[in-house]
């Protein structure tokens, strides 16, 4: 897809492999780079931060296209989004960008309902974990999770959404529930 109409982060990742992106992998590319943003934003603190994990993600990903099959690259992407942001939570931390405050911003601040830093880290592993596990789910699994618990539908929209019975649903969350529980060791979430 060579012609001049291309976004840009197109342009800087075809730039980045240093050669013309094949289609079936660009179009990959297109495919997952709103949902990997999605994913993102929940992991880290600006949209801005989410953009640039999001670019460096599809950057990285470029080694990968000719030495893993297709159907690998879904995982393999979420896979190097978990270690591009907590890459960039590293790096923040070591460079204590957090921590640089006037002493009256300081004197100032109230106590807020945020998680400590730690408690943080904690739920951004487990979000990993649970990333991994939900990418272990067949296609089908994986779309009928996230619409209900990222997207927020219920079943029933689900099902309309899909064009499947409310049964099959049920059942797709289900198996999505049992293997976080299998893998995550936690009691079954609260089921819409």
């Amino acid at each position: 897809m060579s012609n001049g109409t291309q976004p840009t982060w197109i342009n800087a990742v075809a730039q980045a492999a240093g050669s013309p992106l094949d289609e079936r992998f660009e179009a990959f590319l297109r495919d997952e780079r709103e949902a990997l943003f999605k994913f993102l934003i929940t992991r880290l603190p600006t949209d801005e931060d989410a953009q640039d994990a999001v670019q460096e993600s599809l950057i990285r990903m470029i080694r990968y296209r000719d030495s893993e099959p297709p159907e690998a690259w879904k995982r393999l992407l979420y896979r190097i989004a978990v270690n591009v942001a907590n890459d960039q939570h590293r790096y923040a931390r070591s460079h204590h960008a957090a921590g640089h405050v006037t002493i009256d911003d300081a004197l100032d601040a109230a106590p807020t309902d945020e998680p400590a830093h730690d408690e943080h880290l904690a739920q951004q592993e487990e979000l990993a974990a649970v990333a991994e596990v939900i990418l272990t789910l067949s296609p089908r699994c994986q779309e009928i999770f996230l619409l209900n618990r990222v997207e927020g539908m219920t079943y029933v929209q689900v099902a309309e959404t899909c064009g499947i019975s409310l049964k099959a649903v049920e059942k797709h969350m289900t198996k999505a529930l049992a293997a976080l529980r299998r893998q995550l060791g936690k009691p079954a979430p609260v089921t819409s």
